[in-house]
């Protein structure tokens, strides 16, 4: 499981499209700017992006491959 406060702590500045890449753990990760939610692969996290802006919904068969978070 990821914790909001490590990912928030490593977010790089640098992003791939308008998807954001996250190192946790050594390991790259990428959330979608729209609903946030952070997935290990970049192709999920721009289908969830694209899927956000188009719709303004979440997508579940997207989400699906979300990382879940502790908080």
């Amino acid at each position: 499981m990821v914790c909001i406060a490590e990912i928030n702590n490593n977010i790089n500045k640098k992003s791939i499209g308008m998807v954001k890449e996250v190192k946790y753990n050594n390991k790259k990760h990428f959330y979608c700017e729209v609903c946030k939610l952070i997935y290990k692969d970049r192709i999920w996290a721009e289908k969830c992006e694209k899927w956000c802006k188009h719709n303004s919904t979440c997508n579940l068969e997207i989400t699906k491959y979300s990382i879940k978070l502790v908080r």
